[in-house]
């Protein structure tokens, strides 16, 4: 008597569709590791809660969307760089101060700063505008 049945169940991996999945992984991480690479690094000098008074000109940006420039409003994009420009040059001082509310501010206004600066090779450093608010009511 012969029992064995004669449909027997393959229990083989197909290595095709391994050698498929190694392939499509690689290519995924090679596109991965290009755009990570693309990213604009941003070069900054810190973060200060407390600024030293009047040593770099001061980039203020408010909630409403307006700049300051050492005291100076617009909500022109064009005329703050052409304002903060020429501060510049006539200090000599080529560290931007960028203070901004960081609840209230469209971040949008603090890469524009950034792109300037980068553009122009000058160094910047951020201050929160809420921590010297608290500063100036002290005094």
């Amino acid at each position: 008597m012969n029992f064995s049945s004669r449909n027997k169940v393959k229990l083989e991996g197909g290595m095709a569709s391994m050698t498929d999945l190694v392939f499509l992984l690689l290519i995924f991480f090679i596109i991965m590791s290009l755009m990570a690479n693309n990213q604009t690094p941003i070069k900054s000098a810190g973060f200060n809660a407390i600024p030293a008074p009047n040593e770099e000109p001061l980039v203020k940006i408010h909630s409403n969307n307006e700049y300051e420039i050492n005291g100076k409003r617009t909500n022109d994009y064009n005329l703050m760089k052409d304002v903060l420009i020429s501060i510049v040059k006539k200090t000599g001082k080529k560290t931007i101060e960028i203070q901004y509310d960081k609840k209230n501010t469209d971040y949008q206004l603090v890469f524009n700063i950034i792109s300037i600066c980068q553009k122009e090779q000058w160094g910047f450093h951020f201050s929160d505008a809420a921590v010297q608010k608290n500063i100036d009511n002290l005094k």
